[in-house]
């Protein structure tokens, strides 16, 4: 057993097994990512555990931008501006080393991809890093590849695939999925329903995860406060538990912090605060030769237009 760093959804999944299938759904938007961002922090810099992150939304470099934003707390469109204080700069070399030992690959390019190469993908990335832990940002956009975008194929044929993947090769795969908005619904909070393979999903899923950002909606208090309680929504969000096929289901609430990508438990860096009042200055980092994350088919090239908050 393996734990997520979230001490609230240890509780109640009683830590993550080895082998399963887990979905992390939620609203088109980075939220998704961020999580998966703060879940592979957690599990490969803090507890040192082998991952694999396979890219498929956008290329290495924007994601590697989420992730060390994640792990200095300097906000994510710093990264793109180029535009660093002293202290940030100072930050993010003083990061180096973590980086450098940090058992993560990241995958990316995948033109021309099929099932069976992907799952050679995963079975190298077994040995060469010993990965056990494989996370998918997205499974509307993996199905689209293996199957070249063919409307014919649901995506309920992709979903067990990847069952049959984890099971065979004993392996954990995350990956997140799109739901539909709950907007018109007076509760906004996310549920199963709004999977858009719902019955795939909820069927074959060992672990479900929904993440409802109450910002989205502008929500500012909490309405599931105790009696007499109302606090504000700031900085936070819920973990939905839709689904746990070994323990409880139930919501947990986290802290999120939208401008670094990270989710953490509650309270769990009420220190940090958006920098103000530091002098700037212009320089560019590489971050592969500064950081030397191990990585496979890194682009470089930096895309604002690619980039989504």
């Amino acid at each position: 057993m393996i734990t997520t760093g979230f001490i609230e959804i240890d509780k109640k999944i009683n830590w993550l097994e080895i082998p399963a299938l887990i979905v992390v759904g939620g609203i088109p938007s980075g939220d998704i990512v961020s999580f998966l961002t703060s879940l592979i922090k957690n599990l490969s810099i803090d507890n040192n555990i082998p991952t694999t992150y396979f890219n498929f939304q956008s290329n290495n470099n924007l994601l590697f931008n989420r992730f060390i934003s994640n792990i200095t707390e300097i906000p994510l469109k710093k990264f793109l501006t180029k535009n660093f204080s002293d202290d940030e700069l100072h930050k993010i070399f003083s990061k180096e080393n973590i980086l450098k030992d940090s058992p993560i690959v990241f995958e990316q390019n995948f033109s021309d991809l099929n099932i069976k190469e992907l799952k050679a993908k995963i079975i190298n990335s077994i040995q060469q890093n010993s990965s056990r832990i494989f996370i998918f940002d997205n499974i509307q956009t993996l199905h689209n590849l293996l199957h070249n975008n063919d409307s014919s194929i649901l995506i309920d044929q992709t979903i067990r695939e990847l069952k049959s993947i984890s099971k065979e090769l004993d392996i954990t795969i995350i990956f997140g999925s799109d739901i539909n908005d709950a907007n018109k619904r007076l509760d906004k909070r996310p549920k199963l329903l709004d999977f858009y393979s719902y019955t795939q999903i909820e069927d074959i899923a060992d672990l479900i995860f929904l993440i409802y950002v109450p910002k989205s909606y502008k929500i500012t208090v909490w309405d599931n406060d105790e009696d007499g309680m109302e606090t504000s929504t700031e900085n936070q969000a819920e973990l939905i538990i839709a689904k746990n096929r070994n323990g409880a289901t139930g919501t947990v609430r986290l802290s999120y912090f939208m401008d670094i990508a990270k989710f953490e438990n509650l309270n769990g860096f009420s220190h940090y605060h958006s920098p103000n009042g530091f002098n700037k200055i212009k320089t560019t980092i590489d971050l592969e030769s500064a950081f030397g994350i191990k990585q496979n088919t890194l682009s470089m090239n930096d895309d604002d237009d690619d980039f989504t908050f």
